[in-house]
């Protein structure tokens, strides 16, 4: 029998293209980890919000059977890059304050799918909330410009909507803890990690448009969630799962 886990990428742009070959996507890298032993879903919406998220999640969550929800290891939520575009100049805006309540929703919607099911002792599925990567305004404004638009994103706006993401995750554990729920739920800060590169100088090497990520920035992003892992879930690390299916040793009945 074939009991592989189920890893599920849930996000916008940042997440939809992290299957890109191009870019060695940081989803194409977990895919290669966990080969064999946890099936990674992406589930990313380029353009999409956290006001977005928050409606389409219940659907998502909902083709999942009992059974699927018994393997889902893990859930990467990784929102913010639009949500903090510049109010009165991008649609897309969403206010910080709302921001932040999204993301506790979100938490809410997978505490309520995953909280009774049976996982057979393992530990409960584990959930990482990213920030959005910082934006490097050159870039970015120069992306803009080729469209006859302005620039609709900061690096101060960016990084502090990655603070209400981290400060969500906080207040959500503590309610969780107080009602006496344990949920593996972890905030990762990719803004400072990618700054702690070599600062602002250095973000053009992480970021191809200014936004989006360059293979390197695809890289620190998978080494930071690896870290995460080996930290704080090291039974979700790639090496304590077996292969799924009988080795083929096995099977041949090769000494």
């Amino acid at each position: 029998e074939d009991r592989r886990g189920i890893g599920l990428l849930f996000g916008d742009s940042l997440t939809q293209q992290s299957f890109q070959l191009r870019s060695g996507g940081w989803g194409l890298e977990l895919v290669d980890l966990y080969a064999g032993k946890i099936d990674i879903l992406n589930r990313g919406f380029g353009g999409y919000t956290s006001r977005m998220a928050v409606e389409i999640l219940p659907r998502i969550l909902s083709r999942f059977s009992e059974e699927e929800f018994e393997r889902l290891e893990f859930i990467t939520i990784l929102w913010g890059a639009n949500d903090a575009a510049l109010e009165n100049v991008s649609p897309q805006h969403v206010p910080m304050s709302e921001y932040k309540a999204n993301i506790a929703t979100m938490l809410d919607l997978i505490q309520q799918k995953t909280e009774k099911v049976n996982r057979n002792g393992k530990p409960q599925t584990t959930v990482i909330v990213m920030t959005p990567p910082p934006v490097e305004e050159n870039l970015w404004g120069a992306h803009m410009k080729e469209q006859n638009k302005d620039l609709n994103r900061s690096f101060e706006v960016s990084e502090s909507y990655g603070r209400a993401a981290l400060e969500a995750v906080t207040e959500w554990n503590q309610k969780n803890k107080r009602e006496g729920s344990a949920q593996n739920v972890f905030g990762l800060n990719i803004h400072d990690a990618m700054m702690k590169v070599g600062g602002k100088e250095k973000l053009p090497e992480l970021l191809s448009d200014g936004l989006h990520l360059t293979a390197a920035g695809n890289a620190l992003l998978v080494s930071e969630i690896k870290r995460l892992i080996q930290e704080k879930v090291p039974s979700l690390s790639a090496e304590s799962f077996p292969i799924a299916f009988t080795d083929w040793k096995v099977v041949l009945n090769v000494q």
